[in-house]
């Protein structure tokens, strides 16, 4: 019997006889092949630990796959580009398995957001929706933006932030910032190189960033708004004694 390594967030494959078994990390299964198929679009006979092959078990417990959570205390909205959804609580769960009031198919895969004001923002890869109000009744956004804004086309947004200054969006190593939310046509202000950056955090006072892949010293960055230009450099934080291994976000707050 052969065995191939199980990735992190991959899956794992063993053959036992004729008969091939692959786990599907994300689909909470494993599917089997009676004999070894000879076709990329040959469907697997069965499947262990699931009713079905279609049959996802964790979607019966609301479990998230790649949740990013946003509430104003009241409500809670959780966004995952794994599915493309969000979903959504009218008041903050205080049980266990209780079920969102609503969940959107956005057809976007967010991986960031943004709740500012009673406005939340949702951006991932080209897309960016806000809503002016918070979505607590199945609104649908009240703006989109696909692929590009102004000047700036987008490949695979990976950050989003507002405060009462500025709009932020990370894409390809770069920070673009407009002043408040732009119209479709609108370039940006400045535009930051930034290596690695992903996920954006204001607290009107600085801007954070988060670059998972950057080199150690350069995951967190740090920059003061009211500094801020298109020539801008972060304050990195640095440690002899620790490192970040892939952070995938940082918060700003307060100060």
């Amino acid at each position: 019997m052969g065995v191939s390594p199980t990735g992190g967030d991959g899956s794992g494959v063993t053959v036992a006889g004729n008969r091939i078994y692959i786990s599907l990390y994300n689909g909470n299964k494993i599917v089997a092949y009676n004999f070894i198929p000879t076709s990329s679009e040959q469907l697997p006979d069965f499947a262990v630990g699931s009713p079905d092959l279609d049959t996802n078990t964790l979607d019966s417990v609301g479990f998230i796959t790649n949740p990013v959570i946003e509430t104003d205390g009241k409500s809670l909205f959780v966004p995952s580009d794994f599915d493309g959804k969000l979903s959504v609580w009218k008041n903050l769960p205080d049980e266990n398995g209780a079920s969102p009031d609503f969940i959107y198919g956005l057809g976007m895969s967010p991986w960031d957001s943004e709740l500012f004001k009673n406005k939340l923002i949702l951006a991932g890869k080209e897309k960016v929706y806000i809503w002016n109000s918070l979505p607590l009744n199945g609104e649908l956004p009240d703006i989109k933006f696909e692929r590009n804004i102004g000047n700036v086309t987008f490949n695979e947004i990976r950050g989003v932030a507002m405060d009462d200054k500025y709009f932020y969006l990370a894409d390809a190593n770069k920070i673009y910032v407009w002043k408040g939310i732009p119209e479709k046509n609108t370039n940006p202000k400045f535009i930051i190189d930034a290596l690695g950056a992903t996920r954006l955090s204001s607290d009107g006072k600085y801007l954070v960033v988060a670059a998972t892949e950057a080199p150690s010293d350069e995951m967190i960055k740090i920059y003061k708004i009211d500094e801020l230009s298109s020539s801008s450099k972060p304050v990195l934080i640095r440690s002899k004694s620790f490192w970040f291994n892939l952070p995938q976000a940082v918060l700003a707050f307060e100060g």
